[in-house]
């Protein structure tokens, strides 16, 4: 195989069909992963050598650079698009490795493309003789098969884009959701003031006189800190921004499909727009961990890239299901099946909405009592949290009456 190009792939082209993409990540989950690791590097390096240690010159000489290598290796194989290990375009067949051509071949020049799927092996078979074997350990048997179907539709001059399809879906958020997003925000809330409790503590104990007695401050206080103010804030924003999603408005659009594609929205007024010619594959996939259970949907576009679309928000995977089988049918040109009961948009249940303000003014009240160091009886502060948890598990039973 030459590693000279004859011709450079159009992979702007929506016939141009490509395998053995990556996974790849938002700009926002890679900068949290990179910022999650310096953090932990840094506690990491002050649990051994200390705050005020002489070996403080070791993270910037060696710890830092390191870590600002790792990022932009991580960076470069999943926030920027590479060439896929194979590609074929209306021009002719191309072959990659490690983001270099080692094979490329038109169309007119091609006897036939075969595979040996058992290997994963692609078998490409030239006019000119001979036979040359491809394999990378990012394609899979499917995408063997895929390639000869492509190829040979491109051989025969019966390769075209997908027509746009005339169809029109949408999924609004349901009223009987709501009272399930205020357990969500009241658990954010009382996150909040656990955490400007701690930090309140710890700065009143900070302007006490200090005796020769007293411990020096841990090596990584200040990072917590500033970690916690970081949280406080953004919970806080997650929360005006949820409230206002959830039990502000009437007609809140969850996702969309139209002739021009998929389009998922957001509490934070964020949307994520899927073109058809983009979408090869979609699935609804659960992801179950220690932590609990995150709900995404896993596309793969047309050079064989995945992504995910978080659909935790769709208030169920059901949704999210119905949503994969509602694309699906699209794709492969199959009627819509009944649109379910997310198709036609909810109100605001007032009880959710008192119940959210019950739960923010409770909440405040025990902040402020703790914070001002006031006598507050144990049984009190007891009988409050066991209150505020009962209405958790029951909410339509002391807010539903102001639903009627």
């Amino acid at each position: 195989m030459s590693p000279v190009p004859a011709f450079s792939p159009a992979f702007d082209d929506p016939r141009t069909l490509g395998w053995g993409g990556r996974r790849l990540f938002s700009g926002g989950a890679i900068v949290f992963i990179c910022l999650l690791c310096l953090g932990a590097l840094w506690m990491v390096f002050a649990m051994l050598y200390g705050a005020h240690s002489k070996e403080i010159i070791w993270w910037w000489a060696c710890w830092l650079p390191l870590w600002a290598l790792g990022s932009g290796l991580f960076w470069w194989r999943h926030g920027v698009v590479h060439p896929p290990c194979v590609v074929c375009d209306a021009q002719g067949l191309t072959l990659y490795r490690r983001d270099r051509i080692v094979g490329q071949w038109r169309w007119q020049a091609l006897q036939r493309v075969d595979a040996l799927p058992a290997r994963r092996l692609l078998v490409i078979m030239p006019h000119a003789g001979g036979r040359y074997l491809y394999g990378e350990r990012r394609l899979s048997a499917a995408d063997c098969t895929d390639i000869i179907r492509t190829a040979q539709a491109f051989m025969q001059g019966t390769a075209a884009a997908p027509p746009a399809p005339a169809v029109s879906r949408q999924w609004f958020k349901r009223n009987d959701t709501a009272y399930a997003a205020v357990r969500n925000l009241s658990s954010s809330l009382m996150l909040i003031c656990i955490i400007a409790y701690m930090l309140f503590d710890g700065w009143q104990q900070a302007q006490k006189p200090k005796t020769p007695f007293d411990d020096e401050p841990a090596p990584y206080a200040l990072l917590f800190v500033i970690v916690a103010v970081v949280v406080v804030f953004f919970l806080l924003r997650q929360v005006v921004r949820h409230y206002r999603y959830y039990l502000a408005g009437q007609e809140v659009l969850l996702a969309a499909i139209d002739g021009k594609g998929l389009t998922v929205h957001f509490p934070d007024g964020r949307s994520v727009h899927v073109p058809w010619a983009e979408m090869r594959d979609i699935r609804a996939v659960q992801r179950h961990t220690k932590h609990g259970t995150t709900e995404y949907l896993l596309w793969t576009d047309r050079l064989g890239n995945t992504r995910e679309i978080n659909a935790d928000h769709l208030e169920s995977f059901a949704t999210a299901e119905e949503i994969v089988v509602a694309v699906n049918a699209v794709r492969h040109g199959m009627p819509l099946l009944p649109p379910g009961k997310n198709a036609q948009p909810g109100g605001i249940p007032r009880g959710a909405v008192a119940m959210f303000w019950t739960h923010a003014v409770v909440y405040s009240g025990l902040f402020i009592l703790l914070g001002k160091r006031l006598p507050l009886p144990e049984e009190v502060f007891v009988v409050a949290v066991v209150l505020l948890g009962i209405t958790d598990v029951f909410p339509r039973v002391f807010f539903g009456w102001l639903d009627r």
